[in-house]
């Protein structure tokens, strides 16, 4: 497997996924990576129902589950993963997984959570996790479909 995008967003799967990104990235595989829709049967089954019809797989793991498949799986699928967090990203960072680049795309706003861009609001914890992803050498920019500009945080950080 191959990991073609990663892509840190609150919604996980939903239209602009399932279309624009797909398409835009040539995958045929997704991965969703998030404790909580993992261990949530409902949240599952809709994730499932979401999934486009030229995705031939979809997985929805823990962090812990996913280091393990992308640590094992050696088909030629080119993944899309989607974690609901930047700590998801940070938790498969933690474990091994060599992430190059992380696109922000939709994270909520709400109290005690900066504006980063258009579409993207973080917590402090969320702050320290990105610098952290940038003092690493991975590239982080927000970015809402593959034609729309991509937009370095680096400086709002």
């Amino acid at each position: 497997m191959e990991l073609v995008f990663v892509r840190v967003d609150s919604r996980l799967i939903h239209g602009q996924v399932s279309t624009a990104w797909v398409h835009g990235t040539g995958v045929n595989r997704l991965m969703v990576v998030n404790d909580k829709a993992a261990n949530d049967p409902m949240e599952r089954a809709l994730l499932k129902m979401a999934k486009p019809r030229s995705i031939a797989t979809l997985d929805v793991l823990t962090v812990a589950q996913a280091i393990g498949v992308i640590n094992k799986d050696n088909s030629g699928d080119k993944v899309m993963l989607i974690a609901r967090t930047p700590r998801d990203v940070k938790g498969l960072v933690d474990g091994g997984i060599n992430i190059k680049k992380v696109n922000l795309g939709n994270m909520p706003s709400g109290p005690g959570r900066a504006r980063l861009d258009e579409s993207v609001c973080a917590d402090p914890e969320e702050i320290e996790i990105l610098r952290e992803m940038l003092g690493a050498g991975i590239v982080v920019f927000s970015q809402m479909t593959p034609s729309s500009p991509k937009n370095d945080i680096r400086h709002k950080l």
